[in-house]
């Protein structure tokens, strides 16, 4: 007989359950950390027993590597009770991902020839890892069965107990437990995860998480871009789903730059919240003269204002010869070599490229080459660029493509390489990534 129900809340408490990482099917995330129990995963003892020898374990993660410090072991074994008892091992990397592993401990009496027999079973249906987000209600119990030798079907007698609180993010356990009519008692334990507003949920040594991290957001956009002499707002906005509006409590850094020098400024803005989650988000502001062109300084290490008009027209003639596009010259100032707009060179048909003219620019917001019979593209005139928000190579025929002259870039937030014949390994994307100056971006592989 299977018993389905609703987990209940639990001194005044809404339960929850979270989706944990999945490792044992191999589809869920190949990501998630892996334990690996060393010895046997049934340890037989007999009653009056007083220790218990840990056979070992270890857990590994692709990212964080050897985390078998993080490793939470828990059980609830009474060594003046023969049954059969669960001892659970959780962990958690850096990102959240959780795995978790069991061993099953057997206390024998050796005046009783059938405990090691006739102790009941406790079987979970569905996952025995659930993950749900924060602010979820409800949630419904997969299921479960518990037989006994003798006694046959003793799923209406199972015990379910849990700390589970919905209203926190965290790692939960929901414990079943069954005692047959000899006094033996089985156990099983399903893992609950409850994650946060979208945010990576910190560890710690608890293998609790740690509640909702808080987020900074910046209503007039980051980067931002001013010209000479425009005053800068560091209007911002920073929330967590425990506490609200935490507003008053961000601390700024580095907004009393220089409005009257062009260069590249960097403000810092950090907020903790009442779980001691603190987030520090680094806020990139650009200030040139872009609108009346008459700003004579230069970048801190680049010098735009030598800029030759042939070399502009240069430009201009290879961007209507290659990419059928008009120059917006509104949009330039040949003082700064900043560029606000976008330069397209997307479904041409082209099989080959020179973006050598290119080099005249310190800053564009986007370039697009995709949608093209492109197998390779030399970058190297975007060495000495400073900003290319977004960089569009999909949809070509590169069986490799070296990133390194874009590795300079001060921001970059999109890298669009989808659709080649890349066939990078996770280690050589990661590799990637790592050679950009900039971490907070995406490579749309």
């Amino acid at each position: 007989m299977r018993k389905i129900v609703a987990l209940s809340a639990l001194a005044g408490m809404l339960l929850l359950t979270g989706c944990g990482e999945d490792t044992t099917d191999g589809g869920f995330n190949e990501d998630a950390p892996v334990i690996t129990l060393l010895g046997d995963r049934d340890i037989e003892i007999t009653l009056g027993t007083h220790t218990i020898p840990e056979p070992g374990y270890t857990a590994t993660d692709t990212q964080d590597g050897d985390i078998t410090q993080r490793v939470s072991v828990t059980n609830n074994i009474d060594l003046t009770r023969a049954g059969t008892y669960t001892v659970t091992y959780d962990v958690m990397d850096s990102d959240g991902f959780t795995d978790t592993a069991t061993r099953t401990i057997t206390i024998t009496d050796p005046s009783n020839n059938n405990i090691n027999k006739d102790a009941p079973v406790i079987t979970l249906d569905g996952d025995r890892n659930i993950e749900i987000a924060l602010g979820t209600r409800t949630i419904n119990e997969p299921g479960y069965t518990a037989t006994d030798l003798q006694d046959g079907d003793l799923t209406n007698s199972v015990n379910i107990t849990n700390d589970i609180n919905l209203d926190r993010a965290g790692v939960y356990r929901v414990t079943y437990s069954v005692t047959d009519s000899d006094g033996l008692q089985g156990t099983a334990t399903r893992t609950v995860t409850i994650r946060g507003n979208g945010n990576v949920i910190p560890y710690d040594g608890d293998q609790t998480y740690k509640g909702s991290v808080p987020e900074i957001k910046f209503p007039g956009g980051d980067p931002l871009y001013l010209a000479l002499g425009q005053e800068y707002d560091t209007a911002y906005s920073a929330t967590d789903f425990e506490d609200g509006d935490l507003g008053a409590l961000v601390e700024i850094e580095g907004s009393d730059f220089n409005i009257n020098q062009t260069g590249t400024y960097s403000v810092t803005y950090r907020v903790t919240d009442s779980d001691n989650n603190t987030v520090t988000k680094v806020r990139t502001v650009y200030v040139g003269n872009y609108e009346t062109g008459n700003d004579t300084s230069t970048w801190s290490d680049n010098t735009w204002n030598d800029i030759e008009v042939s070399d502009l027209d240069n430009f201009k003639t290879w961007y209507s010869e290659t990419c059928g596009k008009t120059f917006n010259d509104s949009l330039y100032n040949e003082n700064t070599g900043y560029y606000n707009g976008a330069i397209t060179c997307s479904n041409r048909g082209l099989d080959s490229i020179d973006l050598t003219t290119m080099s005249i620019f310190s800053s564009i917001r986007s370039v697009d080459f995709s949608h093209n019979n492109l197998d390779y593209i030399d970058l190297s005139p975007f060495y000495s660029t400073r900003v290319i928000e977004k960089v569009d190579l999909s949809h070509n025929n590169f069986s490799s493509i070296d990133f390194t002259p874009l590795y300079n870039l001060k921001n970059i937030n999109e890298l669009w390489i989808n659709n080649n014949n890349l066939n990078y390994t996770k280690s050589e994307r990661e590799e990637i990534y790592r050679g950009f100056n900039n971490k907070s971006f995406t490579i749309f592989f």
